[in-house]
C-alpha cells in the first residue's frame, strides 16, 4: 500500500480517537508529559499497529512484539500528529528502512525483546516533534516512583483510542511476590496500574514508560510481551540497554541522562509474606512409639501438659518456700 494510502487511513481513524489521544486524562497537569512529542505512531495495513518512542532524529525504540507480525516493509512511521481534527503542520511520516531487535530476530516474543527502528530519512525537529532521553546503566528507579504509560481508553473500550495514565514503579523484590505471571528478570521492571483503575491488558504494545527527570522527560522503559492481566505490568527496563543502544544506532547519538532519586527505596528491604504461607497447616508425623519424644501428637500432648503444669509447679515452689 502506498504511503499516502496509508496517511489517509490514519486521517480517517483519528476521527475515532479521543481528543485526549496526546494529553493526560488529568487535564495536561503540570506534571504530566502533555503532548509527548517523542510518540511515534506506527501504522499498518490494518489501522494502528503500536506506538514507539523517538531517541535519535532517525530511530525509534519499541518492543519485539509490535513487529511479530509486520515486518518493516509493511509498516509506516507518523510522527508530530498531535491534532485529531485539525491540521498539523509538523506532522511528518517515515517509513522503515531497518529493525535491529536485541533478542534473536525470529523471536520477537522474547520477555527481552526491544527493537530499534531506523526511519528511511532523518526527521525535522520541532516544537511538536522531539526525541526523548534514555535512562542511563546508573539509573535507579524507587518503589512507588510517579510514572506515566498509554493505555487504551477503557472507558469506551476501543482500541484506538489511547490515554497516557498515571503509574507507579514497584520494585522488583515486591513484583516477583504480587506478580502472577513470571519471575522478572534483572533487565525488566514493574509499574502498578491498579490506583487508576487500569489494567496491565489495556497497555498498547510499544508503550514508553516515562519518568519526569529534573530537567527533561526521561524513558525508563519500554513495554514487553506479557500474557497475564492483573493491576501490574512489566516493562523492558531501558537503562539496561544502554550499551546495546549506543552500539546499534548510526548517525545521531541518544542522549543518556542519570535518574537517580534521593532518598532509600523500601524495596531493598522487602520481605514477601504469601497468605497460603500463613494459613498452611504444619504437617503432624503419625510415627508411635513409647516415649513422648516418638511421635508428633504426643509431643505435642506434652508441651500441652508441660504448659498446665506450670503454674502448680511455681504455686507449689510458692508455698514451700513460704513454710520454711
Amino acid at each position: 500500500m502506498a504511503l499516502q494510502q496509508f496517511v489517509c487511513r490514519f486521517t480517517l481513524m483519528t476521527l475515532l480517537l479521543s481528543p485526549g489521544f496526546y494529553s493526560s486524562n488529568y487535564g495536561g497537569q503540570k506534571d504530566s508529559p502533555g503532548a509527548s512529542p517523542w510518540q511515534v505512531i506506527l501504522l499498518n495495513d490494518d489501522g494502528l499497529q503500536c506506538v514507539g518512542s523517538l531517541i535519535t532524529d532517525q530511530w525509534v525504540l519499541t518492543s519485539g512484539r509490535c513487529m511479530a507480525n509486520y515486518g518493516p516493509n509493511n509498516t509506516v512511521a507518523l510522527l508530530g500528529a498531535q491534532n485529531q481534527l485539525g491540521e498539523n503542520p509538523h506532522e511528518e511520516n517515515r517509513t522503515i528502512d531497518d529493525v535491529v531487535c536485541y533478542s534473536d530476530r525470529h523471536d520477537y516474543h522474547s520477555k527481552d525483546s526491544i527493537c530499534l527502528l531506523l526511519l528511511s530519512a532523518p526527521v525535522n525537529f520541532s516544537e511538536a516533534i522531539q526525541p526523548i532521553a534514555l535512562a542511563s546503566r546508573r539509573s535507579t528507579f524507587h518503589n512507588g516512583t510517579l510514572s506515566w504509560v498509554t493505555v487504551f481508553d477503557s472507558y469506551y473500550h476501543n482500541e484506538t483510542i489511547l490515554q497516557k495514565v498515571k503509574a507507579s514503579i514497584v520494585g522488583n523484590n515486591q513484583c516477583n511476590c504480587d506478580y502472577e505471571g513470571e519471575e522478572i528478570s534483572d533487565k525488566q521492571m514493574c509499574v502498578g496500574l491498579g490506583d487508576e483503575g487500569y489494567d496491565a491488558c489495556e497497555v498498547f504494545q510499544g508503550s514508553p514508560l516515562v519518568i519526569k527527570g529534573d530537567k527533561e522527560w526521561v524513558l525508563a522503559g519500554v513495554e514487553g510481551f506479557q500474557h497475564t492481566c492483573g493491576p501490574l505490568k512489566v516493562y523492558a527496563e531501558v537503562s539496561r540497554y544502554q550499551r546495546w543502544i549506543s552500539e546499534s544506532i548510526t548517525g545521531m547519538e541518544p542522549h543518556f541522562v542519570t535518574f537517580d532519586p534521593p532518598g532509600f527505596d523500601m524495596d531493598k528491604n522487602f520481605i514477601c509474606i504469601k497468605s497460603e504461607i500463613l494459613t498452611t497447616p504444619v504437617p503432624i508425623s503419625t510415627t508411635t512409639g513409647d516415649t513422648i519424644f516418638s511421635g508428633g501428637d504426643n509431643l505435642i500432648h506434652f508441651t500441652h501438659f508441660l504448659f498446665l503444669s506450670a503454674p502448680f509447679l511455681f504455686l507449689h515452689d510458692v508455698v514451700g518456700t513460704s513454710g520454711m
